[in-house]
C-alpha cells in the first residue's frame, strides 16, 4: 500500500494572456498550495478499482473520473500491466476551483509510480499529467509558483512574503470547461512582469472572474462580503471558482474575519510564505 496527501491550490492572481489553434489557453498565474488535501491510498490489486468516499465515510460517485484516467495515462506511459485499488478520502469541496480533481489525479501518477515501480521522475510525471489537465503538472510540483503556457511552465517565486487567507465556499458548484467555453477574448490579458510584492500582486486580478459571476451570479456577492471585511486587503476568485479567498493584514484580521461569515459555508484559513 502506498498513501499520500493530495493538497489543494489557489490561484492568487490568473491572467488569460490568449488561445491557442489547438483550443488551449495561455496563462499567467501565481499558484499556491494549501494546507486543504484529500487522502488517497493505492493498493495492489489485479484489476484497476478507484473509490471515492467523503469525510463522513459515505461513498461518492466519480463522474469524469480523473483518477482511473490518471492511472490508465500511466500505464500507457510505462508499459506495466499492474492493477491497483485506489481510495481517496475527499475533503477538498468539488468543483471549486482549488484544484480538487488535479491534485488528486497528481497524487494517483505519484502513488502509482511508487507501487508500480515505474521508476519515473517528477518531470516525466508532470508531462503526464499535463495530458490531464493544465493543473495537475504544478499539482506534482507544489509549493508556490509562477505557473505560465498552459500549465506546463513553472517556476517558483520571489516574493518571500508571508500572506494570511481566508478561503470560502458557499456551497455552489462551477464546472471550467463552462467557464472556459463562454469565456472571450475581451477577457484576456496584456502579458505583463511577474510581481514580486504583495502590493503588486494586489493590483492583478483573475481574468476568469467576470465570466464566472456571470454564469454563478453569488459569487460577486462572496467576493463583495469578503472585501467588506475588517484588514482584508484585496479579495478573488480562485481558478474558475466558485471559492473566492481574502488576503489578510495579519493572523488576528485573519481569525475574526471567521465570525462575520455564514455558518453554512465551507471555510479555511492558513497562513503561509509564497
Amino acid at each position: 500500500m502506498h498513501s499520500i496527501s493530495a493538497y489543494a491550490k489557489i490561484n492568487i492572481f490568473l491572467e488569460i494572456l490568449g488561445k491557442r489553434s489547438d483550443g488551449y489557453h495561455l496563462l499567467n498565474s501565481l499558484f499556491v498550495s494549501i494546507g486543504l488535501h484529500d487522502e488517497l491510498s493505492a493498493f495492489e490489486h489485479e484489476g484497476l478499482i478507484c473509490e471515492m468516499y467523503d469525510q463522513y465515510g459515505r461513498r461518492l460517485v466519480i463522474e469524469n473520473n480523473i483518477i482511473y484516467k490518471a492511472a490508465i495515462k500511466l500505464q500507457e506511459a510505462t508499459g506495466i500491466k499492474s492493477g491497483a485499488y485506489i481510495s481517496v478520502k475527499k475533503n477538498i469541496p468539488v468543483a471549486a476551483g482549488l484544484a480538487g480533481g488535479s491534485t488528486d489525479a497528481a497524487a494517483t501518477l505519484r502513488a502509482l509510480n511508487i507501487l508500480w515501480q515505474c521508476g519515473l521522475d517528477d518531470f516525466q510525471l508532470m508531462q503526464i499529467g499535463l495530458s490531464l489537465g493544465a493543473d495537475v503538472p504544478f499539482c506534482i510540483h507544489g509549493g508556490a509558483a509562477q505557473v505560465s503556457g498552459i500549465g506546463e511552465q513553472i517556476s517558483q517565486t520571489k516574493i518571500h512574503e508571508k500572506i494570511h487567507l481566508l478561503i470560502v465556499n458557499n456551497g455552489t458548484q462551477l464546472l471550467t470547461k463552462d467557464v472556459f467555453k463562454h469565456l472571450s477574448a475581451k477577457d484576456f490579458s496584456a502579458p505583463k512582469p511577474f510581481p514580486t510584492t504583495i502590493a503588486q500582486i494586489a493590483e492583478r486580478k483573475n481574468d476568469l472572474e467576470s465570466t464566472s459571476i456571470t454564469l454563478e451570479p453569488s459569487i460577486g456577492n462572496v467576493l463583495s462580503m469578503i472585501s467588506n471585511l475588517d484588514g482584508c486587503m484585496f479579495a478573488r476568485m480562485s481558478g474558475s471558482g466558485p471559492t473566492c479567498f481574502g488576503v489578510f493584514k495579519d493572523e488576528i484580521y485573519l481569525q475574526n474575519s471567521i465570525q462575520n461569515l455564514p455558518k453554512s459555508w465551507f471555510i479555511y484559513t492558513e497562513s503561509l510564505f509564497i
